[in-house]
C-alpha cells in the first residue's frame, strides 16, 4: 500500500491498518466473525454441518411454520425460505 501524494514513511516506520480493506487474508476470517455474530443474535442457528450455512424457523399465530435457510460464501449468499414475508 502507498502512501497518497507526495507523504513518505521514514525509514524503519510501518503503517497500520484500522480496517481490514477487501483482499487481505484476514477479511474474510473477520466477515464471517461479523456477520456470523449478528445472524447469531437475530434470531439464526449455525448449522452443525458447516459453518456458513443459518437456519431460523418461526411459528406464525395460525400454526405454520416459516423457515428460512441463508448461506454465506465470502461476498455471496444463497437464500430459501418457504414463506414470502421472509423473503
Amino acid at each position: 500500500m502507498n502512501l497518497p501524494g507526495r507523504y513518505k514513511l521514514p525509514t524503519g516506520k510501518a503503517l497500520k491498518c484500522k480496517m481490514l480493506l477487501y483482499g487481505l487474508k484476514q477479511s474474510a476470517f473477520v466477515w464471517h466473525e461479523m456477520i456470523s455474530g449478528w445472524l447469531l443474535e437475530h434470531g439464526f442457528e449455525n448449522l452443525n454441518t458447516d459453518d456458513v450455512t443459518f437456519k431460523k424457523e418461526t411459528t406464525k399465530p395460525d400454526g405454520t411454520v416459516s423457515k428460512l435457510l441463508l448461506t454465506i460464501h465470502l461476498d455471496d449468499a444463497i437464500v430459501a425460505t418457504n414463506d414470502d414475508e421472509y423473503y
